[in-house]
This record gives structure tokens, C-alpha cells and sequence, in this order.
């Protein structure tokens, strides 16, 4: 963040604006190893109730990309479904369903790591993946096997 202000304030003289985009955790295929439990508790803890899809950063993108962010420099856009205004302590109560399923998250990691070519199960997790994060989320949540 400091970097992009920075950049702005120095490169502003020549008309080029410089921002940035500060997602949550980003349902990739590089995160296939994450355990069901830990997508679970990211969902408890998001405001709009699931995980974030890459698919969710589009529209900032365009936004910064378009005209309609010529005056805009130096900004960090917060595309992270509200994830860090819970500050990570106590799942956040829903009064309606979130407007993406677990069941559609699930499908679009599928989709993904289908076009890679990596395996995976039911839950697409592959652990093969990164079997450091595998590791380092059975060391905090415990295994769920």
C-alpha cells in the first residue's frame, strides 16, 4: 500500500495513476489444499457470506481500468466482501443467504483446476497442491479425516 501512494505521488506529473487491489483470501487452484472447515469458517467470518471468487475482482478491475477512475490515484479498493471488518474473531449471524454457495464455489475451483489439469475431490481439494498449506491448516483446525 505504502508503494502504490508513493508511486502515485511521483508518477501523478505524468498523468499515470497508480492503485491497487487488496482481496481476501482468493478461492484459486492454488489454494485447492485448503480443508472444507477452513472455507467454511472464511464464509462465518465474511460479511457476504463466501469465499472470494477470482471472478469477484472483475468489477474492480474494469473500474480502475475505465475512465470512470481518471481522478482516481493512490487508492487501495478493498474487494474482500467486507472479510476485514471482522478483524478474524466470531462468524458474523446471516439474515439472508449469500448470493454465492458453497456448492458454487466448490464448482468454479472444479472448473479451474480442471483446466490445469490437477485432481481433486469431491470437495475439490487436491492437498498435492501446496502440502504446505495443507499442512500448516491441519496444524491450526486439526485433521479432518
Amino acid at each position: 500500500m505504502h508503494m502504490t501512494k508513493t508511486l502515485a505521488a511521483e508518477w501523478g506529473r505524468f498523468n499515470i495513476n497508480v492503485n491497487c487491489i487488496s482481496p481476501s483470501y482468493v478461492l484459486t487452484p492454488m489454494h485447492a489444499s485448503t480443508p472444507s472447515v477452513v472455507r467454511k469458517r472464511i464464509r462465518e467470518l465474511t460479511p457476504l457470506g463466501h469465499v472470494e471468487r477470482p471472478e469477484d475482482l472483475h468489477g474492480a478491475v474494469i473500474f480502475l481500468a475505465s475512465a470512470a477512475a481518471n481522478y482516481v490515484t493512490g487508492h487501495d479498493l478493498m474487494v474482500d466482501g467486507g472479510h476485514t471488518l471482522n478483524a478474524w474473531l466470531t462468524p458474523l449471524g446471516r439474515a439472508v443467504p449469500p448470493r454465492v454457495t458453497p456448492d458454487e464455489e466448490t464448482v468454479q475451483l472444479k472448473h479451474d483446476l480442471d483446466l490445469l489439469g490437477y485432481s481433486y475431490d469431491e470437495d475439490g481439494i487436491n492437498p498435492d497442491v501446496h502440502p504446505e498449506i495443507a499442512d500448516a491448516f491441519k496444524a491450526a483446525f486439526g485433521s479432518q479425516e
